[in-house]
């Protein structure tokens, strides 16, 4: 096994004469008694960051028809033919060169579209607040419907007695329902069999 002194520097991508003589001079005052190390013997880490993507190198990834490289069918040195699209890879498959080239060119000639923005959902049914509901009208009641409702609440008016009160008003019919058409007179029965209740000590309902 090898004793010699083994060691790692970083150098930039492409260094200077001057660079390199640095390094040497490190070499010379830190090997001490070893063996003289030659520029081959030394293990140069060089910086493997790639360098951002520029527009060159970017166009330089697709042919003319917009082909990707693709190492399965085209040349690993990346060359270009006198049309504009990628040197071959000797010996590749035609059938594979035809798929993969067919697929390369039917991605490239496929619209991207926006997403469509969703439709507006319409709110659940238990979400739906009902608008406030608004009181009918009263209905007014005729002076008739007001003197049925009367005799209907206080059965000491019966029959006979309201007939006769009828004809007193000036029907002489005694029937009630000829007053329908009648609004004074109507009121004015009302009025009578009230006091006739009140008369006679029975409460009004």
């Amino acid at each position: 096994m090898s004793n010699r002194l083994m060691i790692s520097i970083q150098l930039p991508i492409d260094p200077t004469d001057q660079e390199y003589a640095a390094v040497l001079d490190f070499l010379k005052v830190h090997a001490g008694d070893q063996k003289p190390v030659t520029p081959s013997e030394v293990v140069v880490a060089q910086n493997t960051t790639p360098p951002p993507a520029t527009e060159e190198a970017v166009s330089a990834q697709f042919d003319a028809r917009g082909i990707p490289h693709d190492e399965r069918i085209h040349s690993g040195s990346r060359s270009l033919k006198n049309d504009g699209t990628w040197t071959y890879r000797k010996g590749a498959d035609k059938n594979l060169i035809a798929q993969l080239e067919a697929q390369y060119l039917a991605a490239a000639s496929t619209p991207v579209t926006a997403p469509s923005a969703p439709a507006p959902s319409l709110p659940a049914p238990g979400g739906v607040v009902a608008p406030p509901s608004l009181p009918l009208p009263a209905t007014t009641k005729t002076k008739y419907q007001t003197l049925v409702e009367f005799i209907g609440r206080n059965p000491p008016l019966e029959p006979a007695l309201v007939e006769a009160y009828v004809k007193h008003v000036g029907v002489a019919s005694g029937q009630l329902a000829d007053l329908a058409a009648n609004e004074a007179l109507a009121e004015q029965l009302q009025g009578l069999l009230t006091s006739a209740l009140s008369d006679n000590g029975i409460p009004v309902l």
